[in-house]
């Protein structure tokens, strides 16, 4: 808005100006405006209805989540239940002086339920404690257990990680796009269960601040094997179908 520099010539003057001192009463008028009244951290449900509109439903987490902001965010099936739980961690230390520190939370595990709500548990229980500035997430498996583990990343700290030590049978499912498709970012799977159930799973890029999740899916060993068909869409757009895939050392791999 150059208008701005002609007419307030000093950071003073335009700190000190009013928007109706700044702006045309016919600018105020055209101006679209947008109330926030909702601050809570959540999640958006995608409801598809019959008719085939979206619409996206907000469920916000529970007050446990809400204690201070949340910087990193990662869902991933940490228990083995067959359903997606969120782990989270938090804090800002940057705030104006006159806000200060936002320090409330130590990270946060949120057990999924099936139906877009989840379950705070306790750092006592979960393990998991980042009491810090944390800002950085990323899911991968640190010990080629086929569990998903985490690395959290701490301003002005060191890295964090914490190795899942739960005891169940796992399974990884990996795309491999070898020299067709050296980047997978952007290959889609649908995932057909011989219970008639469904999941979707994209590779995709950029999953946290300063870091990458790895694109693996990560399965309990009994929902694994109860998988009937694979359908994949490359980045360029080519498909494929596969059928009852072979399970080799606990990982499935996905190849053109």
């Amino acid at each position: 808005m150059p208008f701005i520099k002609d007419k307030l010539p000093t950071y003073h003057e335009f700190a000190i100006s009013s928007l109706e001192e700044i702006y045309t009463p016919q600018g105020m008028e055209a101006a679209e405006q947008y109330e926030v009244d909702d601050l809570r951290s959540g999640i958006l449900l995608n409801q598809l209805i019959e008719t085939g509109a979206v619409g996206f439903e907000f469920v916000p987490l529970p007050p446990m989540a809400q204690i201070s902001p949340i910087y990193g965010c990662q869902f991933a099936d940490v228990n083995g239940d067959g359903r997606l739980d969120l782990y989270v961690v938090q804090n800002f230390f940057g705030p104006q002086r006159e806000t200060g520190y936002m320090d409330g939370g130590v990270s946060l595990l949120l057990t999924g339920k099936g139906d877009g709500t989840f379950q705070p548990i306790l750092a006592g229980e979960s393990g998991l404690l980042v009491p810090g500035d944390a800002k950085s997430l990323a899911m991968l498996d640190l010990n080629a257990d086929n569990r998903p583990d985490f690395v959290v990343g701490v301003n002005n700290e060191g890295v964090q990680a914490f190795q899942n030590v739960l005891s169940y049978d796992a399974v990884r499912l990996s795309v491999d796009g070898g020299q067709a498709y050296p980047s997978t970012f952007g290959t889609r799977l649908l995932i057909h269960f011989t219970d008639g159930t469904q999941m979707r799973h994209e590779c995709y890029g950029g999953s946290g601040y300063l870091s990458q999740s790895t694109t693996d899916l990560f399965l309990p060993a009994s929902r694994a094997t109860a998988i009937a068909r694979i359908e994949v869409r490359w980045p360029d757009g080519a498909e494929m179908s596969i059928s009852d895939p072979p399970i080799e050392n606990g990982q499935i791999k996905i190849r053109p």
